[in-house]
């Protein structure tokens, strides 16, 4: 009886996949296709939005031009972040990740190539409106530091620390100040992922010991990638061993033995007066008293060379009570944290340009994220111009639906 029971299941198990079936082929017939160009394909011309030109060699001339990322560098540059995720979400829909070259991360990669990195480490600003490109342009700088071999430092979003902390605990060593075990752990995987291919350098030790209990120890002379590992295995640790790991950092640039950039999105976020982490005695803490906050303030002082620091600003990271609606560094960052960032290099990203805006058009055309004819005509792009004011992230939203 159980068996006849069983087969009926199965039959009409089969029947449900055949019309499944039936009914996947008839929607993969009416709707649009998109494919991964094939090797075939990289030969043919390019159309006008699209550039092979890599970050190191591209220039002003690629202006508003869709670099496409590939598959193997988005894994290890962005598996942890660095890409929003709405945007990261679109890429998986177009089964590509591009991204435009636009006139701040042109700016400052001229910079970079211009740089005396013997001096002290220049330090520059992104600012500018809600949804204007601050986080894609870091992650268009992030590349540029990988392709260049720069050991990379870099915070995907400060907010997710204090806005939404996986685990908090009081510190032992520092009363009043509070723990993140488990985002510094995985800050420190982060890290290991995206300088995988430089922590093998036999030229990258630490400096000095560093003894975190009495059986935990790092000698003088160990891999870097020790110190890393210690904090992964041993989430106890793991902030202590980010402390350690940012100074042995500085002291590896210092003596020439790597070049460093430290990309930090949201760093306004360091100077939040309000944050979910609380002490034991239900005290809510500021984010300068977690104890993740201070190794990153420190590595973007100017006491050390062979290096250079990107930070955005972004009133997403939090809003001060005394500077409401402003996009500037200055009221973003409050005194203290302008006075520490102080002197920098500031650079504002702005809405698209109208051979930009053209661009994201054509490739939203080109992937099938926009299929009415209305919208790829003259009227509905003047239409979409307006609605979104060219802001690139509202520019998408608007099109969703289209």
């Amino acid at each position: 009886m159980i068996g006849k029971t069983v087969l009926r299941a199965l039959g009409h198990r089969k029947e449900a996949v055949k019309r499944c079936a039936s009914f996947a082929s008839r929607a993969s017939s009416t709707a649009p296709q998109m494919s991964i160009p094939s090797s075939e394909e990289s030969s043919k011309p390019l159309p006008f939005f699209r550039t092979r030109s890599s970050p190191t060699e591209q220039s002003s001339s690629n202006g508003g031009q869709y670099y496409t990322v590939d598959p193997a560098v988005k894994k290890q540059l962005y598996l942890y972040g660095g890409i929003p995720k709405e945007y990261d979400g679109l890429c998986k829909t177009f089964k590509e990740t591009c991204i435009m070259v636009r006139e701040p991360a042109l700016e400052i990669m001229h910079y970079l190539k211009s740089s005396n990195f013997d001096n002290a480490a220049i330090r520059y600003c992104l600012y500018g409106r809600l949804g204007t490109g601050k986080s894609l342009t870091l992650a268009h700088l992030l590349h540029y530091g990988f392709e260049n071999n720069f050991l990379l430092v870099h915070v995907p979003w400060t907010p997710y620390w204090f806005k939404h902390p996986k685990e908090y605990t009081d510190c032992p060593t520092k009363e009043g100040f509070a723990d993140l075990p488990i985002d510094a752990a995985a800050w420190l995987m982060h890290f290991k992922n995206q300088n995988a291919h430089l922590l093998a350098d036999q030229n990258i030790i630490t400096s000095q010991d560093w003894e975190f209990s009495k059986r935990e120890v790092v000698k003088k002379g160990a891999p870097l990638s020790e110190i890393i590992e210690m904090g992964i295995n041993r989430v106890k640790y793991s902030t202590n061993c980010i402390e350690a790991l940012l100074q042995e950092v500085k002291q590896l640039s210092d003596m020439k033995r790597c070049k460093t950039l430290v990309v930090i999105d949201g760093f306004n976020g360091f100077y939040d007066t309000k944050t979910k982490v609380r002490l034991a005695n239900f005290q809510y803490l500021p984010a300068t008293k977690v104890t993740i906050t201070s190794p990153f303030i420190n590595i973007t002082k100017q006491d050390w060379s062979n290096g250079a620091v990107i930070v955005s600003v972004d009133d997403n990271a939090f809003r001060r009570e005394d500077h409401r609606n402003t996009i500037y560094p200055k009221g973003l960052l409050g005194v203290e944290g302008f006075e520490h960032l102080d002197p920098f290099i500031p650079v504002e990203t702005k809405i698209y340009s109208n051979k930009e805006f053209d661009s994201c058009i054509e490739y939203y055309l080109d992937r099938r994220w926009i299929i009415n004819p209305h919208a790829a005509s003259e009227a509905g792009r003047k239409e979409l111009s307006f609605l979104s004011n060219n802001n690139p992230y509202q520019l998408m939203k608007i099109t969703t639906p289209l």
